[in-house]
């Protein structure tokens, strides 16, 4: 059994050296494993006789390019720690995470020279002098429980923390993404989120690699451009957030319902608004939803929805993945015991063991599980709403929301008030063309919500603030708020 994702990498090499394992669209650069092979072991080369040690951080300052997976790979094969960098942080973050991490190399591309500054302490390495052939003499097969890469969190409340993931974490969140979606090397799959978070370097780039199949790198999610190739049939998996799926809709529509395909449409981040996944299922009946539910301290993935139960209960994050154990406390924070569970926080052991109790991992999501075991993440512990001492989830609410007709995204959000302390309010993206003031938004919640779960206040907006992975970023979508009255 390997040991970590570079060395089930090498296992394809020598049994399928002249499949395709990555092509960069921006570029049309396309690889076979043995080529990326090539290019991995003479890039861990490289750094051994750079000076990079067993332990040492290698960070990567990436746009999604043929390179990353090859950067990515070959750091492993050094026997070093990896740390994907957020390429659309600011400078004042990026250094952040370079004081924090100290890396002993960064790999980095023009995208990013103007990031990067004066880096006296470490070595810049541009992906034009990775050289294109090595060994496998010049590999180092890391340990399964070392520590082989540091990816740090969104940061959307607070410094952003470095999460340590064991080699063996990594193998089994990967694992479990083959597992769940029938995995082969026929796979072909479209990586359109950024590689440099969890959802892309295992769910995208791990995943492929243990299944032995094919993955598209994009620079950006074009909805027209990934909808087609959907259509097409040229994708076999794709997963991505919630409103990369709404985007396509429109050129779905536009095709006609295409009854001849049947791939896996995986979702993360959030949950799918129903009409969305009802509109899925009638364009493409074919389509094989799956809600995946996780995060950066677990590596991946957690929990999934069987597709047949999407449309029913497209609320729900649904069951543990196979080797994951989940309870509610008593509190209703949904906790996690899996072996993909973070060794812990790069230099900081206070907030390790504000996270981890005996193995169990404090997700930090408010939780429920229904008669029938499913589990329903209905906010964050720190997002609930205080309104006169009554809770509001804003989960709840963002749900009744987008049932309404018109609306397809929404988040509420706590602002203070002088008498109740706090108050809901709600961000709305409504369909092109739809025109809702908020007296109609709010009449229609009536009988949805209780009284005191209606927003006092509604503003449409044209986009809701996201963070690099996809997520609403709550601290921005505030201030958007405030903004707007």
């Amino acid at each position: 059994m390997p040991n970590s994702l570079a060395e089930i990498f090498l296992h394809h090499v020598t049994q399928r050296p002249r499949a395709p394992f990555v092509t960069d669209t921006a570029t049309g650069m396309s690889l076979t494993y043995a080529e990326a092979s090539h290019r991995m072991t003479a890039l861990a080369r490289q750094l051994r006789r750079t000076g990079v040690l067993t332990g040492d951080r290698v960070a990567l300052l990436l746009e999604n390019s043929w390179h990353w997976p090859v950067a990515f790979l070959g750091a492993t094969l050094a026997d070093a720690m990896v740390v994907p960098l957020n390429t659309r942080w600011s400078p004042g973050e990026l250094r952040s995470a370079l004081s924090d991490c100290s890396p002993a190399v960064v790999v980095y591309d023009d995208a990013s020279v103007t990031a990067l500054g004066d880096q006296r302490d470490t070595t810049l390495l541009h992906v034009s002098d990775i050289p294109l052939r090595g060994g496998v003499d010049s590999v180092i097969l890391p340990r399964p429980g070392s520590v082989g890469a540091i990816t740090y969190t969104s940061g959307t409340s607070g410094r952003a923390k470095g999460v340590m993931l064991t080699h063996q974490a990594m193998l089994r969140a990967a694992l479990t993404y083959a597992g769940l979606f029938n995995s082969s090397p026929m796979l072909r799959t479209a990586v359109v989120v950024p590689l440099f978070h969890n959802t892309g370097f295992i769910d995208g780039l791990g995943h492929s690699v243990v299944a032995g199949g094919h993955m598209d790198l994009y620079r950006r999610f074009d909805a027209e451009v990934i909808a087609r190739s959907v259509i097409e049939g040229t994708y076999s998996y794709l997963i991505g957030v919630p409103t990369m799926y709404t985007r396509m809709l429109s050129y779905f529509q536009l095709s006609g319902a295409a009854h001849a395909v049947n791939p896996w449409l995986a979702y993360a981040g959030a949950a799918m608004p129903a009409a969305t996944v009802r509109r899925l299922r009638e364009l493409i009946p074919g389509a094989r939803l799956v809600n995946c539910y996780g995060m950066s301290e677990a590596t991946s993935i957690t929990h999934y929805m069987p597709y047949d139960l999407c449309d029913r209960r497209p609320e729900a994050v649904g069951v543990a993945v196979p080797g994951t154990l989940d309870r509610v406390s008593d509190t209703g924070e949904l906790e996690v015991n899996s072996p993909t569970v973070m060794a812990g926080y790069w230099n900081d052991p206070v907030s390790t063991a504000a996270k981890l109790d005996g193995g169990w991992l404090r997700t930090g999501d408010l939780a429920s599980r229904a008669d029938d075991g499913l589990i329903t993440v209905i906010g964050r512990v720190d997002d609930l709403i205080n309104r006169g001492g009554e809770k509001i989830a804003p989960y709840e609410v963002e749900s009744a929301l987008c049932e309404l007709p018109g609306i397809i995204e929404a988040v509420v959000l706590r602002m203070p008030h002088d008498d109740l302390g706090e108050i809901p309010i709600a961000l709305i993206v409504t369909e092109s063309g739809t025109a809702l003031d908020q007296r109609e938004v709010k009449h229609g919640l009536i009988g949805r919500l209780a009284d005191y779960k209606i927003p006092q206040h509604v503003f449409t907006v044209a986009a809701l603030p996201r963070n690099a992975s996809g997520k609403i970023d709550r601290s921005e979508a505030i201030k958007l708020a405030r903004s707007l009255g």
